[in-house]
């Protein structure tokens, strides 16, 4: 995720909350979260398997999270 999405994530999130809406500043949040993770998974999976450890990467892999 660049700089910018999460400039605009971290202002959607204020936004609702300053609006009162918790839900909706959870959700970004929670997704915004999990793409972040989802992300160093990946590159964790890119290093392990440059250094031929495949199953592991799978093992990895599986740890990816579902946003939101």
């Amino acid at each position: 995720m660049d700089e910018i999405t999460k400039d605009r994530r971290i202002c959607a999130i204020y936004a609702a909350l300053h609006e009162g809406n918790t839900k909706c500043a959870h959700h970004i949040f929670d997704t915004t979260v999990s793409e972040c993770v989802n992300e160093l998974i990946e590159e964790i999976v890119r290093l392990v398997e440059t250094h031929g450890a495949d199953s592991l990467s799978e093992k990895i892999r599986r740890l990816k999270q579902n946003p939101g």
